[in-house]
């Protein structure tokens, strides 16, 4: 008897029982993050070789399986365009499934992260994707080292957090909160208070990341952080620090995990000390799950005619990421608004005009034939 042919198992798709192939990369740039590969049945794999970054495999396989098109793929749900699957276990070494998580001596903990998109999808992409597949090459050694290097210890420092922070470096704080997550989210927490816009929200987005991260192990860390932050909300003093937006932060993250979540803040778009705050929160939820706060709809086009610009841009950015059709021309209305605030956006805070944001609502709205 072949005792290592009883310790293995040969990777199959999980939606079709085919064999598939090991896992290759782009040939044209690191595009994604993981290697990958595609079934003779549509579905799109990636290999997360240490099991330890499913987040990331999620994104690149959705991503993969849309022929790179990021408009494309934020507008998908589960479910409804896609289903998706795992196997675990995964050896990238020798490309089989090790039932039993240890294999000649080392921890198997890999996975292969799988997607398939609906056929009435996989019509326009799959060609693209199927190119994509023709043109990977094998990964190098290099690669594979990359993929399962760990993270460098970065155990928590306040003079590194506040650099950090200061210089917009979000990998580097996640790094230290894997090290150290209570005082990290301390930290984090205590910069929501900050008096400027760009520190409170340059906060609530890391604090965002770090949960994300945090969850894929320590998933009731982040779930005692969302009941603090939802607990704060109801302190009227705390209205104008950032608690609401890193709660969107959160949840836009892990919406499967922590979705349930915003449904606790969304009763604040009525109170004015927060209705900015929840704008925002879903702003950002509504870019990835709309059906998470479309019970807000009809709240969120009252506020198009409000005084202030930044309530009527946000709720623009909201209805059109909720593809809201019933209200196509309340939107269409705002077209012409001149009036324009500043927006965070990729650690940084932009000039925006309503009437910009107004106009690429209403494409996402009545998208072109």
């Amino acid at each position: 008897m072949d005792v290592r042919a009883e310790l293995t198992k040969p990777v199959n798709c999980p939606f079709c029982g085919v064999a598939v192939g090991a896992p290759k990369e782009t040939s044209s740039g690191r595009k994604v993050e993981m290697p990958f590969g595609v079934c003779d049945c549509g579905a799109v794999y990636v290999a997360d070789i240490t099991g330890h970054n499913i987040g990331t495999a999620k994104v690149d396989a959705l991503l993969l399986a849309c022929n790179m098109d990021w408009d494309l793929a934020w507008d998908l749900l589960p479910d409804d365009d896609y289903i998706d699957d795992r196997v675990e276990h995964y050896d990238h070494v020798h490309h089989k499934v090790m039932p039993g998580g240890v294999f000649e001596g080392r921890r198997i903990s890999g996975v292969l992260y799988f997607i398939r998109l609906h056929e009435d999808v996989q019509e326009v992409t799959r060609p693209g994707v199927e190119k994509l597949a023709s043109q990977a090459v094998p990964y190098s050694p290099e690669s594979a080292d990359l993929m399962t290097k760990a993270l460098p210890p970065r155990p928590f420092s306040k003079s590194d957090f506040e650099k950090y922070m200061s210089e917009n470096q979000p990998d580097e704080i996640v790094a230290m909160a894997l090290q150290d997550d209570t005082k990290t989210i301390a930290a984090l927490q205590r910069k929501l208070y900050a008096i400027d816009d760009l520190s409170r929200f340059r906060a609530a987005d890391t604090l965002g990341r770090v949960a994300a991260e945090l969850a894929n192990t320590k998933p009731k860390i982040v779930s005692n952080l969302l009941h603090r932050l939802i607990y704060s909300c109801s302190d009227s003093a705390a209205s104008n620090w950032g608690a609401v937006e890193a709660i969107g932060e959160i949840v836009s993250r892990k919406p499967t995990l922590f979705g349930g979540y915003i449904n606790q803040v969304l009763p604040y778009l009525n109170d004015r000390d927060y209705t900015e705050s929840v704008l925002h929160a879903i702003v950002k939820l509504s870019r990835t799950r709309p059906d998470y706060v479309k019970r807000a709809k009809i709240f969120v086009v009252s506020l198009l005619d409000d005084p202030k610009p930044v309530i009527r841009g946000l709720a623009v950015c909201a209805l059109g990421n909720m593809r809201a059709k019933e209200f196509k021309d309340e939107v269409a209305g705002l077209q012409t608004d001149e009036g324009d605030f500043s927006l965070y956006e990729d650690g940084v805070m932009k000039t925006k005009s309503v009437a910009r944001l107004a106009t690429e609502a209403l494409a996402k709205i009545n998208p072109p034939a």
